[in-house]
Formats: structure tokens, C-alpha cells, sequence
């Protein structure tokens, strides 16, 4: 059973910074199987990149769950949900919804569920293809990792700078689109 509640405010770490933090945890994989989580992080700074806001809630039990992930980096919104089952160690999540977009003209939008497997111990981790789209651009993610084996693709085409960008800090506005094919 894990049962957390953390509070702090200017917190910082190997450069990396966290104006505010406020963390609920009610987690029992086996006996009540509560599995309540809020966590809501507020001006976290990496490096040179700041995300305005990250909030990450389940409710449920740990066989079946609700899970709402959000993120905000100006002007970037990314919104992720679905349903999950944790078991024997590890998360299993079916995205069914998942959107981003800018203040501008990108509006990505899930393309059809993909499934997310997440191993505690860190020995297993996979994404199956994970695909966003909107009229003009599209982006698809995939991973993989096994014991030490991993593999990795992404593939973007017409993706905004702007949104690839987002949370830089400086008063730079970048423009023009980008599309790559990658594989690791």
C-alpha cells in the first residue's frame, strides 16, 4: 500500500526546478485496491524549457482504473486519457484519447487506441504505434524495451516548430514546419 501526500513549493535539483507540487496517493494493489492518484505539478523547469502545468489523476481500483494526463508548455496543450490495470508489477494502459495543440493552426488528434505497458522494476516498457493527426500534420510514436534490448520510431509530417519548441524560454517565435522519419 502506498499512501502519499506531499506538498512543496520552490523546489530544485541538478537544474532542474518545481515552483509547486501538490501530490494525493491512495494506492493498494491488493487489499482495498484503491487506486487514487492526484499530482499536480506547477512551473517545472528543465534546462532551458519550462512546462506551465503537468497534472497526472486515476480513480478506480488498481485492476481498473480511469487516467487523465495533462501538460501545458506554451503554446503547447497535450491531453492524454484512457483506462489502466496495474498487476504483478506493472502498468497496462489502453490510450483512447489523446490530443495536442498549439495556439495556432494545430489541432492532433488520437488516430486509434494504442496500448502502454510500463514495468516497475524498468525492465519492460512498450508503446504500440501511437498516432496523432489533424488536417495538415501527423506525428507517430512507437517503443520498446526489453531486458536491455530497445527500439524506438518516430515520424512526423508538417509538424509546427512552434509546438516542437514549446516551453523554450526567450522571446524567440519559431516558425515553419518539420517532418522526419527515425529509427533507433
Amino acid at each position: 500500500m502506498l499512501l502519499v501526500r506531499a506538498t512543496g513549493s520552490e523546489l530544485s535539483y541538478l537544474g532542474a526546478a518545481l515552483h509547486q507540487l501538490d501530490a494525493h496517493v491512495d494506492f493498494d494493489p491488493l487489499g482495498s485496491g484503491h487506486a487514487d492518484v492526484n499530482v499536480q505539478l506547477d512551473h517545472l523547469r528543465l534546462s532551458n524549457r519550462e512546462i506551465n502545468h503537468a497534472s497526472f489523476t486515476t480513480n478506480g481500483t488498481a485492476a481498473a482504473h480511469r487516467f487523465v494526463m495533462q501538460l501545458s508548455a506554451a503554446p503547447l496543450v497535450v491531453r492524454a486519457a484512457g483506462s489502466a490495470s496495474f498487476a504483478d508489477g506493472a502498468w497496462r494502459a489502453l490510450l483512447n484519447e489523446f490530443t495536442a495543440s498549439d495556439d495556432a493552426d494545430m489541432h492532433l488528434n488520437l488516430a486509434a487506441p494504442a496500448s502502454l505497458l510500463v514495468a516497475l522494476d524498468g525492465e519492460e516498457l512498450s508503446l504500440e504505434r501511437l498516432c496523432l493527426h489533424d488536417t495538415t500534420a501527423a506525428f507517430c510514436a512507437s517503443a520498446e524495451r526489453l531486458h536491455d534490448h530497445n527500439q524506438l520510431s518516430l515520424s512526423a509530417a508538417r509538424v509546427p516548430l512552434r509546438a516542437l519548441t514549446a516551453g523554450i524560454s526567450g522571446t524567440t517565435t519559431y516558425e515553419g514546419q518539420v517532418s522526419l522519419d527515425a529509427r533507433a
